[in-house]
């Protein structure tokens, strides 16, 4: 319930959004990385790939809009990502 009253007065930070592309980044990373490293077969790289980061995307998710410690602690990336954004000028 409290996901729906932040939505609704939006009371986010906008950091969760950096911890969304930070997870769905390492997800594909590390599944195209399993897929390569397994044989490099161009089709399991991008399926592996893809499937990595899906799961990346649900975490990053979790990150954001969840209220848990463990998404508390999974948001802690969104901090490097945004301080990459702000010295590239990006963010």
């Amino acid at each position: 319930m409290r996901l729906l009253m932040d939505i609704r007065s939006g009371k986010r930070d906008g950091l969760g959004a950096y911890a969304i592309i930070f997870w769905f980044l390492v997800g594909a990373v590390v599944g195209g990385g399993i897929a390569y490293a397994a044989g490099g077969w161009d089709k399991a790289v991008l399926i592996f790939g893809s499937v990595g980061a899906m799961i990346g995307l649900c975490a990053g998710l979790y990150a954001a809009f969840g209220d848990t410690w463990l998404a508390k602690v999974l948001v802690l990336p969104g901090y490097l990502m945004m301080m990459l954004a702000l010295v590239l000028g990006v963010g």
